[in-house]
């Protein structure tokens, strides 16, 4: 398979996967925790399971993380517009992979420590996984909105879909800061946004590679 197919497949798999885990499965069968302790109590509760769900929802979310990394890597290029973006944009998400991968770990770590009654430990390893990404929302946006540029300058996609990524990313940067106040409701949209476009741009990678 061709490394153009490949980054569309991943593209267009990953984010349903990571959708249909973390805004399905997971609150359906573990829960919805609305507090540290709530979902501490949760997690131990149904160990394997929760497990089993984690590992299915990091892979889809570092599947999308290579796809977009593959992405970067063949935008990039002196000879092509906006591959400056793109190089830096592909440095990011290789970083936010290590983030989300780093959290999982946490995440597996309180199951460990948790099944053995260790659950003060449990407790900070659970504070650790929920926080290490602080910074996450804002990279993600800004290497976002640079992978849109990107594909704008080179005209890899629809203009409307490139030009979405780069307004889904700003948004996304200027959320993180504590003076902006933005419903939870609008960055749940923003997620089911930029996973549709992920989608929508692994489409035309994969079909331009017919």
């Amino acid at each position: 398979m061709s490394t153009a197919r490949t980054t569309g497949l991943l593209l267009m798999i990953g984010p349903v996967a990571t959708l249909v885990v973390w805004l399905g499965l997971w609150p359906a069968l573990i829960g919805g925790g609305e507090t540290p302790a709530e979902a501490l109590a949760e997690l131990l509760a149904n160990q394997q399971l929760s497990l089993i769900l984690g590992t299915l929802g990091t892979l889809g979310m570092l599947s999308t993380f290579i796809g977009y990394r593959m992405l970067t890597g063949s935008l990039q290029g002196d000879e092509n517009a906006g591959g400056s973006y793109a190089q830096i944009a592909g440095m990011l998400i290789v970083l936010l992979a290590a983030v989300s991968l780093a959290s999982s770990g946490l995440q597996y770590g309180v199951m460990e420590v948790g099944s053995e009654g260790n659950f003060e430990l449990a407790a900070i390893l659970q504070s650790g996984s929920d926080n290490i990404g602080g910074m996450e929302q804002f990279f993600w946006g800004l290497a976002t909105s640079l992978i849109g540029l990107a594909l704008v300058m080179q005209k890899k996609v629809t203009p409307i879909l490139a030009y979405l990524l780069v307004v889904i990313g700003v948004v996304g940067m200027i959320a993180f800061f504590d003076f902006v106040e933005i419903p939870d409701v609008v960055g749940m949209v923003m997620w089911v946004l930029w996973s549709a476009a992920t989608v929508a741009v692994g489409f035309f990678t994969y079909k331009a590679a017919n």
